[in-house]
Order: structure tokens, then C-alpha cells, then sequence
């Protein structure tokens, strides 16, 4: 009556166990990722999110029941952190199921040019203590929990 359970997005994607905890892979894991024969790239686009503006790649993997998706967010300024996100990839599973499939020289091309576009941001220290403060809160918890976190503090941080 019941089927085998659906494999796990961490052993889908083949993350460890930290990847899995923290939902965040390394720039040179993620390009494997890509490059892997069975991974299929979906989607490439720039877009915001609560954090800041970022690329956006939806891969699949397959699965023994279809396909596993899931969506990388990384490339970016992170508003909160004051920093840029170049070194790491977040990542959450997807609900989005897309047709289209990306040849992957177009995505790696994406990729450079992004890359290019912003290395020259991310080479300059940005982060003040409240970034700081941030990240080590987000860290701890997630960042929608050390945005709460900043906010009940107020004014306080500021003084």
C-alpha cells in the first residue's frame, strides 16, 4: 500500500551533513553540482528576494520516483549581512517543476558574467557591527529569525 519513500533532497543532491543543516553548499561544490550529467539546469535569472537581489539557478536531479528540483540563490548582495555571497550557494527544495532545460555553456556563461559584474563590489570590506551582528544571529538560527531578532532590538543596536 505504501510506496518507498521519497528520497531526501541531501541525498538527491549529495550535500553533507553541515550543507544539509545550514541549506548553503561552497561555489566549487555547486559548480560540480552543475556540471554533474544528471543535473538539469531549469532556470538562470536575477531577482530579489527578502535578503537582496541575487541569481537564481533551478536544477533537477533524477529520483526513483521522477525528479527532484530545487532552487540556488547565491551571486548576490545580502542586504542584511552587508556582504557579498560569492563563496556559497543557498538552497531550498523547489516546488517549481519546469520544462525548459538549459545547455549548460549558456549557464556557465551566466555564471562568468555575473561573477564579472560584481567581483570588483566584493573585493571592498562592506560589513558594519549590525551586519556582523547579523550574520552571527542568522547563523545561530536562520536569517528570517535574526531579522526578528535585529528588529525586536530597535533602536538599542544603534546606540
Amino acid at each position: 500500500m505504501f510506496g518507498k519513500e521519497r528520497p531526501q533532497p541531501h541525498e538527491v543532491l549529495g550535500l553533507t551533513e553541515n550543507e544539509q543543516l545550514f541549506d548553503r553548499i561552497s561555489d566549487v561544490h555547486f559548480r560540480t553540482l552543475l556540471s554533474d550529467e544528471n543535473t538539469l539546469v531549469h532556470m538562470v535569472e536575477l531577482a530579489n528576494n527578502s535578503f537582496g537581489e541575487f541569481q537564481f539557478i533551478t536544477i533537477s536531479r533524477p529520483t526513483t520516483s521522477g525528479r527532484l528540483y530545487a532552487t540556488f540563490w547565491g551571486n548576490g548582495y545580502h542586504d542584511y549581512r552587508e556582504r557579498w555571497i560569492m563563496s556559497e550557494w543557498r538552497w531550498y527544495e523547489s516546488a517549481r517543476h519546469e520544462d525548459q532545460i538549459l545547455a549548460k555553456t549558456d549557464v556557465e556563461a551566466m555564471l562568468r558574467q555575473r561573477t564579472e559584474e560584481i567581483v570588483k563590489y566584493a573585493t571592498q570590506p562592506t560589513q558594519t557591527e549590525r551586519g556582523r551582528l547579523f550574520e552571527i544571529l542568522a547563523d545561530l538560527t536562520d536569517d528570517d529569525g535574526a531579522l526578528s531578532d535585529l528588529e525586536d532590538m530597535g533602536d538599542w543596536f544603534d546606540e
